[in-house]
């Protein structure tokens, strides 16, 4: 939330961005040397990167014209590196056993995302002089409105590796492709439904997402009963 307001009283989003990705890039490699005891505080680091920089990259995406299918894309390739990342990670712990080198690679990949940043044009906007508390009054009542539904949603999901490590007993050794179907799925759809959107409206493809959402946890729970297929089903 703050990052987000400073980067609209600064009329800045760029240099917040790779701000952002350097914080986080800092916090993933120290996790490579830090004692144990540290380890959460480089966790701290890391998500504290994600905050800086999320707020004015969304911002940035959404002064482009076709912002559903800006969106969709980023979420693609975000989630397309976070697959690639996790067979990675799983690679290394499987074959070499290092957790440390694991998180060092993983930094080493994070400071290289910073270059490509480098290269953006500066996306300046109007300052906005107004105090922290004052912005979040003047909200506009259409963003307010979404407010209640986003915190409900938020609340009621559930990390797919909840499910995963639950049917573990079940699928053992495939849990890891669960993950790659969840993972597959989320690209294929944001490509294409994050373009749909700037033609059907918004509204209705959230609705449709949250729908969606809804039945695959309901049918995760009777899957769970003992109906693997339908457990697959779901994650797509």
């Amino acid at each position: 939330m703050f990052f987000g307001y400073l980067s609209d009283r600064l009329g800045e989003r760029k240099a917040l961005v790779i701000l952002g990705y350097i914080v986080s890039a800092v916090g993933k490699t120290l996790m490579a040397v830090v004692s144990l005891p540290l380890l959460p505080l480089m966790i701290v680091v890391d998500r504290l990167g994600k905050g800086i920089r999320d707020s004015p990259r969304d911002a940035i995406l959404a002064s482009l014209r076709q912002r559903g299918q800006a969106f969709g894309i980023h979420r693609a390739f975000d989630t397309a590196g976070a697959l690639l990342g996790t067979f990675l990670a799983y690679f290394m712990l499987r074959y070499l056993g290092d957790y440390r080198l694991a998180m060092l690679v993983a930094g080493a990949i994070a400071f290289l995302s910073v270059v490509p940043l480098l290269f953006l044009p500066r996306f300046r906007t109007g300052r906005r002089r107004e105090s922290f508390a004052a912005s979040l009054f003047h909200l506009s009542p259409g963003v307010k409105r979404f407010l209640l539904p986003t915190l409900l949603f938020g609340l009621a999901f559930v990390s797919p590796m909840l499910f995963i490590s639950g049917s573990k007993a079940e699928l053992e050794a495939n849990a890891i492709l669960l993950y790659a179907l969840y993972n597959v799925s989320l690209i294929l759809s944001s490509l294409y439904l994050g373009k749909r959107s700037d033609v059907y409206g918004r509204k209705r493809v959230i609705f449709a997402g949250a729908l969606a959402v809804s039945l695959a946890f309901l049918s995760m729970y009777v899957a769970a009963q003992g109906f693997p297929a339908l457990f697959v089903a779901a994650f797509a």
